[in-house]
This record gives structure tokens, sequence and C-alpha cells, in this order.
């Protein structure tokens, strides 16, 4: 029975966290919001709830101050690729349907933003609904918090009445 709950549980929150990401603007491909799953496990003393993602989650739901960003435009380190280029390369494309050499300035502009500003940066709020750019995890959380804690107490309510009807 905490099985049937905890999925229940599992299945709210993972939705609260889609919608979250969505209407922060962080909605691109759509495969950050398929990534998300929770997995059930039982316990001893009832179950646990664990919500996983793609890694890049993480990062969009923290963001990612200008200190920490792997570019500075004023060093050359040699280096003939940078998954981090590459990564802004294809949201180039992706975002704005560039290709080729256009892509690969476009990656290098994005990374100088980031360095002065961070991710999100200021000009990436204009995408969310929201008014953030971070905090998805918590904010849903926030939002389905009654809804748990309601269902949470019906399902209490239940095994106490048919525990004192048995």
């Amino acid at each position: 029975m905490f099985e049937v709950l905890a999925k229940q549980i599992g299945a709210i929150i993972v939705r609260a966290i889609q919608r979250q990401f969505t209407l922060q603007g962080h909605r691109l491909t759509g495969k950050l919001n398929s990534s998300i799953e929770d997995i059930v496990t039982l316990t001893v003393t009832g179950a646990k709830i664990q919500i996983v993602m793609l890694d890049y989650g993480i990062i969009q739901n923290r963001g990612v101050p200008a200190s920490r960003i792997p570019y500075d435009q004023t060093k050359r380190t040699g280096a003939k690729t940078s998954k981090y280029i590459e990564g802004l390369k294809n949201f180039a494309r992706l975002r704005f349907g560039l290709s080729g050499k256009e892509a690969l300035n476009a990656a290098f502009a994005i990374a100088a933003k980031h360095a002065r500003q961070g991710m999100p940066t200021k000009g990436s709020f204009r995408f969310s609904k929201t008014g953030k750019r971070t905090g998805a995890i918590d904010a849903a959380l926030e939002d389905v918090d009654s809804k748990i804690t309601s269902l949470t107490e019906q399902y209490l309510e239940t095994i106490i009445v048919e525990n004192l009807a048995a």
C-alpha cells in the first residue's frame, strides 16, 4: 500500500518539476523534461522516492556563477575542442538555426557573456513565464506540498479506518 502512495507522490513531483522547468523557459528539445522520472523503492518503514534527471537539469536548477564558467577569452589554451563550446554551438544551432562558422561565432559570444554574467544571463529571463530561471525544483516542491500532504493524510486515514474495522 505504501508503494501505491509513493508512486502517486513521485508522479506528482515529476509533473511539477517538468512544469516549472517549462515555465522558466528551459525547454529547447524536451530531453530534460523527458528524462525526469521517479524511482520508488520499498523500505522496511515505508518507501523511498528518488527523482532522477539528466545531469544538466541540476545546472539549470542552480545556475552557474560567472567565476565557474569554463571560458576565458583572454587566454588561449591551445585545445582543439571544448565540450563547453561544442555544447553552445549545438545550442546556437537549435535555438537560432545557425550552422557552421555562424554557430561557432555565436557559441563564443554566448561563452563571453556567460563569463561576464554567469548562467542564467540577464537576457535569458525573457524566456521565463515566472520571472525566474533557477530554483525550478524547489518551486515545484512548494507547488505540490499541500497536495502531497492531503494525499498522505487521506492514505493514513484509510489505513486507520481499515484497522479499526478489522
